[in-house]
């Protein structure tokens, strides 16, 4: 019998918005399972990239089925006193292929608003890839 094989690829993450601050971490969650990028700092700039390598999930699926994706992200601004955190959660229907050797896929965003009340609202943007791959 033939499996799909869904793989789910944090590629970048990018900012936007008010400079809130720049002692970042971040957190995404795929199918259970988690990812996570401890405090550095320097990040937050509008823009900028602040994954160093892409990350991938492996999800098994069954060809011909849809199968339902959730994606869970989190970005932390850290404080002295209080964080400024920010969280959202998107679903995606992922289509596997009927036959073996045939695949698809798409580009996704997850967008996160974090809001510090003194600054104003930022936003800090999640890139993904999903692809879906039939297989003997």
């Amino acid at each position: 019998m033939a499996a799909c094989v869904i793989a789910v690829t944090l590629n970048s993450i990018s900012h936007y918005g008010a400079d809130i601050g720049d002692d970042w971490s971040y957190r995404v969650k795929v199918k259970n399972r988690v990812f996570a990028i401890p405090e550095q700092s320097n990040r937050g700039k509008p823009g900028v990239n602040y994954l160093e390598q892409p990350y991938t999930w492996s999800i098994p699926g069954r060809c011909g089925r849809p199968q339902w994706i959730g994606i869970e992200a989190s970005a932390r601004e850290h404080d002295i006193f209080f964080d400024d955190l920010g969280r959202e959660t998107k679903n995606v229907l992922v289509e596997c292929p009927n036959r073996p050797g045939t695949g698809g896929g798409g580009d996704y965003s997850v967008v996160v608003p974090v809001t510090e009340i003194f600054s104003g609202d930022h936003k800090v943007t999640f890139h993904f890839r999903i692809t879906a791959t039939c297989k003997d």
